[in-house]
């Protein structure tokens, strides 16, 4: 499976999205199309788990460098977002989304990053129950 997109629980609180292998750039729209698709099937939050399994480093997920997607920050937009933790990301999108948080402060906090899915469960544990997680539990993503 290249991307797949899929409810992560059965209260709809969690979408996850798992990139696996290679995977063609026109794959993002269809995986973005679902993904909006999901939101607007709820009236609550929902926070977005991204997962990147074996050879998935080698492309460039959701569209961060591809001009016409730039601008399409629709999860982030929708009334419903939550939180996005993104799991075992390479390092060129832990930088990505570091300047991406620094030039829109108020998405940037709102995307974290881990090393594996305990943590991923963990964060979002804490943001669903309010709470900001502990640093310790998020990566390094520093561009240095």
């Amino acid at each position: 499976m290249e991307i797949s997109v899929r409810w992560d629980n059965s209260k709809h609180s969690i979408i996850r999205v798992t990139f696996d292998g290679y995977w063609p750039f026109a794959n993002q729209r269809i995986g973005l199309n679902k993904l909006d698709r999901m939101l607007d099937e709820v009236e609550h939050r929902v926070d977005l788990l991204i997962e990147f399994l074996h050879d998935a480093n080698s492309n460039v997920p959701f569209s961060l460098f591809n001009r016409d997607d730039i601008t399409d920050l629709s999860y982030m937009a929708h009334p419903n977002s939550g939180v996005v933790v993104m799991v075992n990301a390479p390092r060129y999108m832990c930088c990505a989304t570091t300047v991406f948080g620094r030039m829109y402060p108020d998405i940037g906090e709102r995307i974290m990053h881990v090393d594996n899915l305990d943590d991923a469960y963990a964060v979002l544990g804490f943001f669903q129950l309010g709470y900001v997680p502990f640093a310790n539990l998020t990566r390094d993503c520093s561009c240095n």
